[in-house]
């Protein structure tokens, strides 16, 4: 719990990145119907279930970078409990593991994310769980069957994996004789596709999916090793199974291993035909490989016991945590502390900067990204509930392709997340008499890009209140 503690230390230091905008938007919504038309349809990949719930978090305490990251922590760290109950017979390997996905980097980096993973995380580790207890009782629990519905409604990675777990109860049911249990499996099975069949049924398949169409790389099957677990830890359960070269206990590979590569065989096959995989979807699979890192890692330290001192032993594991922290940091540095994009600070600095230029109105250009929802967000949260004199700025979209004709007019410029939109911007603000780029403090510099026409007063604190990697905390 100590460990999870930590991840709330800078759940609101940053701003709301581009992925996080969808998350927030959502939530800004006042209509649930508006919601669905504006958000759910065009994020095919999260079925809305988590921004229904970040939806009613944002009626009941409002929208702000830790209302709406709060929950993900809370689902982290739950998960993370969770996992010390695994049906195991050894107890430390079980206490061991929650403790590994605590530590490990991903679980710092999606605690204080407003995206889904945080919840998929939890629902993949109660999945497992509840698969592990089938095999004991072989019977299909309530919170099993749950479990895999919901996972359905929050990604279709957690579609993959409980339905992976669901097909595996099923033909053990088959196989017993057990044909009334098998059928609940088949009517769980058919409403885990009800998302996917309405979003065929209303003909917006292939009008949403094409955008999440990624291109595969073999380099991708390392980003899904860094999702699945830190460096360091992988290093250490490596290291332990070819130092005692004993197995892993025998329920591990039936209930886990087994399963974990199904999943991996089937996202891996589906890739290769049509490519719909980031590495960190497989999060699915990090509650297995911590059962099964701490499995290894507590018997080493039974083999080490015998063979070594006790300080020898606890050198190794202060190692193991200057390593953990370092990898950790590293992270942070790159996802958290950046930030990675910066809107808040963008906003920040256009209204302090409008605030001294007197009472004209000014024209803000945003440059449009791969979707428009996300530029709406930026306007409404980060511009208008900033501040009452904001109302003098008047937000326009321009597509790409007409960067040359419509910036002319512009006092401000922003390009969001595309590295090609920034890029583009950019090279048309060094070859553009009468504009100058801002330096805005991100760990991305590709992704976050302001500039502003000549001539117009500078706000007196602007500059001095981003210097902080952070920007500053806008009054809503």
């Amino acid at each position: 719990m100590a460990v999870c503690l930590l991840h709330l230390l800078w759940i609101s230091s940053s701003s709301f990145w581009f992925d996080e905008l969808f998350t927030a938007g959502s939530a800004l919504e006042q209509s649930l119907s508006h919601a669905f038309e504006r958000w759910y349809f065009n994020d095919l990949n999260s079925p809305p279930l988590y921004s229904l719930l970040t939806l009613l978090v944002g009626r009941i305490v409002g929208v702000d970078e830790f209302t709406m990251r709060f929950p993900s922590w809370l689902f982290v760290t739950a998960n993370c409990l969770f996992l010390t109950a695994a049906p195991t017979r050894d107890t430390r390997a079980r206490r061991l593991a929650g403790l590994l996905l605590a530590v490990t980097p991903f679980a710092f980096v999606y605690a204080q994310e407003a995206r889904s993973y945080g919840l998929l995380l939890l629902e993949s580790t109660i999945v497992l769980l509840a698969y592990m207890r089938f095999t004991q009782e072989h019977r299909l629990s309530p919170v099993f069957l749950i479990g895999v519905l919901v996972a359905s409604l929050t990604h279709y990675f957690g579609l993959l994996f409980g339905g992976m777990l669901l097909m595996l109860a099923f033909v053990t049911l088959v196989r017993r004789g057990a044909l009334k249990e098998a059928a609940k499996a088949i009517a769980v099975g058919v409403l885990c596709w009800g998302w996917v069949i309405y979003v065929v049924a209303i003909g917006k398949l292939a009008e949403l999916a094409q955008p999440f169409w990624i291109a595969w790389s073999w380099t991708e099957l390392f980003r899904i090793l860094m999702n699945l677990s830190s460096v360091t830890l992988a290093g250490l359960a490596a290291g332990s199974w070819l130092w005692h070269r004993r197995p892993l206990s025998s329920d591990l590979w039936r209930l886990v291993v087994v399963p974990s590569l199904s999943v991996c065989a089937a996202a891996l096959a589906v890739s290769l035909y049509q490519p719909l995989i980031l590495g960190r979807y497989f999060i699915v699979l990090a509650p297995a490989v911590a059962l099964l890192t701490a499995d290894v890692v507590v018997k080493a330290w039974d083999v080490a016991a015998r063979l070594f001192s006790a300080r020898a032993r606890y050198a190794i594991v202060g190692l193991v945590v200057v390593l953990l922290t370092a990898e950790n940091v590293t992270w942070m540095r790159r996802q958290k502390w950046g930030p990675y994009q910066n809107y808040r600070a963008v906003a920040e600095f256009v209204i302090q900067d409008a605030e001294a230029a007197g009472d004209d109105p000014l024209v803000v250009s945003i440059v449009l990204p791969s979707s428009r929802p996300p530029v709406g967000t930026l306007e409404q949260h980060y511009f208008k509930r900033a501040d009452q004199k904001a109302n003098r700025l008047r937000v326009q979209l321009i597509e790409p392709g007409e960067l040359a004709q419509r910036a002319a007019e512009s006092h401000y410029l922003i390009a969001m997340h595309r590295p090609v939109n920034v890029a583009q911007v950019r090279r048309y603000v060094a070859g553009t008499p009468g504009f100058v780029e801002i330096d805005i403090p991100t760990s991305c510099k590709s992704m976050t890009f302001l500039a502003k026409r000549t001539g117009i007063a500078s706000g007196s604190g602007a500059s001095n209140d981003l210097s902080s990697a952070g920007g500053v905390r806008l009054a809503s």
